[in-house]
């Protein structure tokens, strides 16, 4: 039995249901409730009225997976168990997913299941596949997970299958060209229509919905490309190219994709009032990112998706990181309103916790957003902090609500200037405010510094990636980590499965094992290195790449001095290298040739 509190809260005796919605690269002006003029979103208009639009709100990041853990766990990129995309290879005939979060991480489902509901996903996961079974939903907190597990999947509206927990579901007639039998989308909502018919009535429910719309590729019902293309709006065909599907008419296909999303959350919102539970959930809706830039036929400037803000999805700027969201909470929301208060997806966390009164607050990095549903005021929240690791890395922070810091290039020893802008009166960040501005450039410092430091390298900037290896000392297979000089004591160890790169800095002191690639401009200071089966030691640097350090060679290890010859070589280089425990002399199972860029010196698998 909940408090009373509640139940008065929400007119019921039963606990609240909540449903959450979570778009896929959807722009802030993308809905008509928030500015569209192009595309129709009755639901979503009709759910704006009956709830509180924020008009001030923050993805948790700028791309796809972090976004979604942050949303789940609460945490901001600051602490994220997922600080950017990780995508696996793909296995023969499946996607293989994401990198999963660590097991045994708490989220928002975990903490619902627990207290007794039902909890589905529908949608695109993006958080662990079938190439880490650990990242799978149900391991997370959900009985039921229908959609795509991976990410690169879900790049095709029409796909030959889906993940129906923890079986392929075949779609016959999609062959993942540009139209097929069964929209994606559709498919999803059908399963999840199925799944909130079997939940008891008396049993509460979590349903997350990560829709896989608008990401691209521009697909979607052949009803509702008839219905804009009757717009009469001028539209030229989309060619192809960068891996997606070419599109005769790609402004209509992006609109009825989002008037097709739309038309599902109707169907969503029609089965929970037909159950007699529309007065007793809490619908939320909000996307994972900004809109994307111009790619795969997607127009933004004629949408307006991100009009009036500067960048898109994988920048940090304004127009990558502004999103919808709407909140609907009965009892509690007035009706039509809006808020101007900064607010951010991960506070989601928090507040869906406190609306339905399960335990798990104040763990993340959000705050609850309840007292402005109430419309009260929100008491002063800790500072925004967003990071990204491609495009040569990003860097970003929100102080008070106002003044927003940007530094680029964060994976160089020397990253950009940081950049302030005044994003209250200067929204589309034109005027760059850090030469008058010491102050904040200090603060913004400061915020950064305290971000803690990943476990993977490479989601880390260049200032914290040696921490990031001496605290893990693997390198994953799959993983290219470019880091400077590496100063080690002598019992630290780094176990190199994939590649860690740096042509131009050293590495001195410490143990290295290398079964994939270690490219260093030399090795020092008493440094051992073990060059195992397959593993590639690349040393470019001067007369001494190998000063006061041994490198063993076992069988199927490889050594590459770059920039010598066969008559230049150095023979005190050739001494400093062990086999089977003694320096190289002239054993038969090693040979030293010439190679167009160095010398490289290779020994024999065993027979």
């Amino acid at each position: 039995m909940l408090p009373l509190l509640l139940c008065v809260f929400f007119g019921s005796d039963a606990p609240p249901n909540v449903l959450l919605i979570f778009a896929d690269d959807l722009g802030l002006h993308d809905l008509g409730c928030t500015g569209s003029h192009r595309i129709e979103t009755p639901h979503l208009d009709a759910l704006a009225e009956d709830g509180m639009q924020f008009t001030r709100a923050y993805s948790s990041a700028c791309v796809c997976a972090p976004s979604r853990a942050c949303l789940l766990t609460g945490k901001s990129l600051a602490t994220s168990p997922i600080r950017d995309n990780g995508e696996l290879p793909k296995m023969e005939g499946r996607f293989a997913g994401q990198r999963a979060m660590p097991e045994g991480t708490p989220t928002l489902a975990t903490r619902l299941q627990h207290a007794g509901y039902a909890t589905g996903a529908f949608g695109k996961w993006g958080l662990g596949g079938v190439g880490q079974p650990q990242g799978h939903p149900k391991h997370f907190g959900f009985d039921r997970f229908y959609g795509y597990l991976c990410q690169f999947h879900a790049h095709n509206l029409f796909p030959r299958y889906l993940d129906a927990h923890e079986e392929m579901v075949q779609l016959p007639g999609n062959d993942r060209s540009l139209l097929g039998e069964t929209w994606g989308p559709d498919a999803i909502c059908e399963d999840a229509l199925g799944w909130l018919d079997a939940v008891p009535e008396d049993q509460p429910w979590f349903m997350y919905v990560p829709t896989i719309v608008p990401h691209l590729a521009l697909q979607a019902p052949p009803d509702l490309i008839s219905y804009y293309n009757n717009k009469g709006w001028e539209d030229p065909a989309y060619e192809g190219g960068r891996g997606y599907l070419p599109h005769p008419t790609p402004r209509a296909a992006y609109a009825a994709m989002i008037t097709g999303m739309d038309r599902n959350i109707g169907r969503l919102f029609a089965a929970v009032k037909a159950r007699g539970e529309w007065d007793n959930t809490v619908v939320i809706f909000t996307s994972d990112n900004g809109a994307t830039f111009e790619l795969g036929g997607f127009d933004p400037d004629f949408f307006g998706s991100n009009r009036g803000l500067r960048g898109h999805k994988v920048q940090l700027y304004e127009g990558g990181l502004r999103v919808p969201m709407i909140v609907r909470a009965p009892g509690s929301t007035v009706p039509g309103s809006s808020d101007d208060t900064v607010v951010v997806g991960y506070d989601l966390h928090d507040t869906i916790l406190e609306l339905v009164e399960v335990p798990g607050l104040g763990e993340g990095d959000g705050v609850s957003l309840k007292p402005l549903l109430a419309g009260d005021a929100l008491p002063k929240r800790p500072d925004l902090y967003w990071e990204h690791h491609a495009g040569g890395g990003w860097e970003a922070g929100l102080l008070d609500q106002r003044w927003k810091g940007v530094r680029r290039r964060t994976h160089r020893a020397i990253p950009d200037s940081m950049e302030i802008f005044d994003v209250v009166k200067d929204p589309g960040e034109t005027n760059d405010l850090a030469p008058q501005r010491p102050d904040l450039v200090e603060r913004l410092e400061a915020l950064f510094a305290q971000r803690t430091v990943s476990s993977l390298p490479s989601w880390n900037p260049f200032r914290d990636r040696e921490a990031a290896i001496a605290s893990q000392r693997t390198i994953p297979a799959g993983e290219v980590v470019k880091v400077g000089m590496l100063q080690l004591a002598p019992d630290e160890r780094i176990d190199v499965q994939g590649t860690l790169d740096g042509l131009k800095e050293g590495l001195a002191g410490g143990q290295v094992s290398v079964s994939g690639t270690l490219r260093r401009r030399f090795l020092s200071q008493g440094a051992v290195c073990t060059v195992k089966a397959g593993g590639r030691l690349e040393l470019l640097g001067g007369n001494v790449p190998l000063n006061n350090a041994v490198v063993h060679l076992e069988p199927g290890g490889k050594v590459i001095f770059m920039g010598f010859g066969l008559s230049d070589l150095p023979r005190h280089q050739l001494a400093a290298l062990r086999v089977d425990g003694t320096p190289y002399t002239d054993q038969e199972d090693v040979q030293v040739n010439a190679l167009r860029r160095g010398v490289v010196v290779t020994r024999s698998l065993a027979d």
